[in-house]
């Protein structure tokens, strides 16, 4: 089988993207069966199944932030393998030998902040943007070869009524620190420096690489199902830039109904998140889903 799924998009926002070229080849490549077993080789997206919306087990596709409540996946590049067997186990294996990098808002994006200070500040500094602030979203770089060799895998276990998942990923983070380059006046020193930031505001995007497991099971009885799903993950190396550890639990639910001849799908979520707090992440902001409720509505 050819698969050929190209995407670009294009923007009348001048650099709404931090790529020239705001496009990917999401599913296009080559597939060939053996039996029970499948091989790819091309561009892919692996975004495993866990709970709707918020989901743990999504841990090894790149993500595009061009738009950050709406974030989606884009293609990477490599090889991968899937396959049952015992008709109760499925396996999928993946294999990207340089990874496509995260993509973010541009120079130009309203997405950055414009009017609050940014989330730059910890108990010793912050920062303050202009008035009418400019940003320069420069080049991406490196840590630890956060681009090359990612690899993963998922095993699932298939019983009556029953669904268990368990996944490892090691390769570049979903989401790269963000370190900026401050240029400004310096307007207190005590009881912490705050500096005012002068134009433009430069911020270097930092892939990183982490290792993350992550699990869950799915229940599913009558018109009910029950989901619950977790991730952990951890940085690789020794920098100060570095964030800590993470790990994000998701419980759902979803109960499906027959309004006249339509078929609806009630979904409820809850999601907890937890974060080392030594992480020496430079740029960051609060998880808006650290403990959230996610109420929502499905139809064919």
């Amino acid at each position: 089988k050819l698969r050929f799924e190209p995407r670009v998009r294009v923007s009348t926002l001048p650099h709404a993207a931090d790529v020239p070229l705001d496009g990917d080849f999401r599913d296009t490549l080559v597939e060939k069966n053996f039996g029970a077993f499948r091989l790819q080789a091309g561009s892919f997206v692996k975004a495993w199944e866990g709970t709707d919306g918020l989901n743990p087990m999504d841990i090894a596709t790149v993500k595009t932030y061009r738009d950050p409540i709406n974030s989606e996946s884009i293609g990477s590049i490599g090889v991968a393998g899937s396959g049952t067997f015992d008709e109760i186990f499925s396996f999928d294996v993946l294999y990207v030998p340089w990874q496509t990098p995260t993509r973010l808002p541009g120079n130009s994006s309203a997405w950055w902040p414009q009017r609050v200070s940014l989330p730059l500040q910890s108990e010793q500094y912050q920062a303050l943007i202009p008035e009418i602030p400019e940003y320069d979203i420069q080049r991406h770089g490196t840590l630890n070869y956060a681009l090359e060799n990612n690899y993963g895998g998922r095993l699932q276990m298939h019983r009556e009524g029953w669904d268990f998942s368990a996944a490892y990923f090691e390769g570049a983070a979903q989401l790269p620190v963000m370190r900026p380059f401050i240029a400004g006046n310096v307007i207190a020193t005590s009881p912490a420096w705050i500096v005012q930031m002068t134009n433009p505001i430069a911020i270097q995007p930092i892939e990183y690489r982490r290792r993350t497991v992550a699990g869950g099971f799915a229940r599913t009885w009558e018109s009910w199902i029950l989901r619950l799903f977790g991730r952990y993950d951890q940085p690789i190396g020794n920098s100060g830039l570095l964030p800590g550890w993470s790990d994000q639990a998701v419980a759902g639910v979803e109960r499906t109904l027959t309004v006249g001849e339509q078929s609806l799908t009630l979904v409820g979520q809850f999601s907890y998140t937890d974060r080392s707090r030594s992480g020496g992440a430079v740029l960051g902001s609060q998880d808006p889903f650290a403990r959230a409720l996610l109420l929502g509505v499905r139809a064919p």
